[in-house]
């Protein structure tokens, strides 16, 4: 049986999908000068997060080739097809211990570790279920999510909305955190969403 360890806190990294939209691997888009999910590894090593379990699927081979160099633990879904939830569950098994915190990254929401390490402040100095990122009045990503939630997270489906079904549920133990950085509502789910936000930062830099 596993056991708690309280002092271990956990990101999962979802790169499992088939990036259907998108028309290429989302995973492996430039960004910053790096195939995007080597970027949210770097930034995830920057913090304090010491186990950091990516979840692969579709194109895995491709992917891990990126990211086999850095100290992380990199697991296969057989399931991917069966949607995100299945990936984060996957994530959630695969640790040998219960953990404080857990960090759920979707590959194709590019984070920034001073934010993340924000949101672990607020989390464990609250005492909160659940901490999510505002800007401007809307919420994005990532998620973090207080380990006595383990069950409730392998508990999750696509029927009932994944992790939409616990942000119900916590509703009145979920903290926002507000942010002055509009990052943490970017979402890669097309190449015209990309290609985009790419656009819109390079104006943003050139001003």
């Amino acid at each position: 049986m596993k056991g708690y360890n309280l002092m271990s806190q956990t990101a999962i990294l979802l790169a499992a999908g088939y990036s259907s939209r998108m028309g290429g691997i989302k995973a492996l888009l430039p960004w910053n000068g790096l195939p995007l999910i080597e970027h949210q590894v770097q930034q995830l090593l920057k913090t304090s997060i010491k186990d950091i379990v990516i979840v692969l699927g579709y194109k895995a081979y491709e992917i891990k080739k990126v990211i086999v160099k850095y100290p992380v633990q990199i697991i296969y879904n057989p399931n991917y097809s069966n949607g995100k939830t299945s990936s984060i569950k996957a994530g959630i098994n695969a640790l040998k211990d219960y953990s404080r915190t857990y960090l759920i990254v979707p590959v194709d929401t590019p984070i920034e570790s001073q934010m993340i390490e924000m949101m672990i402040q607020q989390l464990l100095c609250n005492n909160s279920n659940i901490v999510i990122p505002v800007y401007s009045g809307k919420r994005g990503h990532p998620i973090l999510l207080n380990g006595s939630l383990r069950n409730d997270i392998l508990s999750i489906s696509e029927e009932k909305m994944g992790l939409k079904e616990l942000l119900r549920k916590y509703q009145s133990s979920t903290s926002e955190l507000h942010v002055n950085k509009e990052h943490v509502l970017y979402n890669l789910n097309t190449r015209e969403d990309y290609i985009s936000l790419k656009d819109h930062l390079e104006r943003r830099r050139q001003q």
